[in-house]
């Protein structure tokens, strides 16, 4: 059996009809986020169509310019560096938090943006 807690990709295709994983991936500055991102959406891809992606690192997202937080579906693997997805993606939803360093723009605006 799964544990929930802890979904191994290989694990996944069984669970998802029922409920799709969620992962959170937080954590400091060059500790490895957007490899394990990259890691597990590939993992992932691999037993399921698609992958939803909700990126709300305003500084430095993985499939948007700076400063945009947003929610793209992705049915191809993450092969190439971040700024070579930006081209390509297209998003479900997007929002502007106002500008690239959260510590500038509206904290609250970017609160309601997650929560919608």
């Amino acid at each position: 059996t799964t544990n929930r807690g802890n979904v191994h990709a290989e694990d996944a295709g069984s669970d998802i009809a029922s409920a799709p994983p969620r992962i959170l991936l937080c954590g400091a500055k060059g500790t490895g986020k957007s490899t394990l991102l990259r890691y597990a959406t590939n993992a992932l891809l691999g037993v399921v169509p698609s992958v939803a992606l909700l990126d709300l690192d305003a500084g430095q997202p993985e499939l948007s310019p700076p400063g945009l937080l947003s929610l793209t579906l992705l049915t191809a693997p993450l092969l190439a560096p971040p700024a070579d997805h930006v081209p390509h993606a297209k998003h479900e939803l997007a929002y502007w938090t106002g500008d690239a360093d959260a510590s500038r723009s509206d904290p609250e605006a970017h609160l309601r943006c997650v929560r919608s």
